[in-house]
């Protein structure tokens, strides 16, 4: 490890362990102690900063949710389920607003006063995607949804957000 590697390590390692003194100060002395397993630690950070979105975490398309067309006998297995994040051209206002407020909230968090520092929080990125569920019979059902990815003291986290319920076409 290099001398950059190893300042970036303690970096992070002090990020960390200021999070867990502010957020949950019970389990810093794990952490600084090395008995916290890395796991726990992301669902900690997970935690912490997915809390103030507000939109519901993404469930998958299933096949109750597609509206055949009268005598269709298609079974589950004959649906076919896509994600694309290239198909969408536009949200609402409304999903936008939830969107954005949710990813200003997570990116501030942890309070910067727990850090000392000026730019104390996490990096967040946003892609959006349409799923889709299309039967033989030619009935279809779309769903939007956010994938929120936030890095954070050199760690990574992401959740998918529903942004719509599955709309029938």
């Amino acid at each position: 490890m290099d001398t950059t590697d190893k300042r970036y390590a303690a970096w992070g390692d002090r990020r960390i362990g200021a999070f867990l003194a502010y957020e949950y100060p019970t389990m810093k002395e794990l952490y600084d102690a090395g008995r916290l397993p890395e796991q726990e630690l992301l669902s900690l950070i997970r935690a912490s900063f997915f809390a103030p979105f507000t939109a519901d975490k993404y469930d998958r398309i299933s096949a109750k949710d597609v509206q055949h067309k009268p005598l269709c006998t298609a079974n589950d297995a004959r649906i076919r389920y896509s994600s694309s994040s290239s198909e969408i051209t536009a949200i609402t206002s409304n999903e936008g607003r939830l969107i954005w407020l949710g990813l200003r909230a997570a990116s501030e968090a942890v309070p910067r006063k727990a850090f000392g520092q000026e730019h104390a929080g996490a990096a967040c990125t946003l892609d959006l995607r349409q799923h889709q569920a299309v039967c033989p019979c030619g009935a279809q059902v779309y769903r939007l949804s956010a994938h929120v990815t936030i890095t954070f003291a050199g760690r990574t986290v992401a959740r998918e957000l529903a942004l719509s319920p599955p709309v029938s076409s």
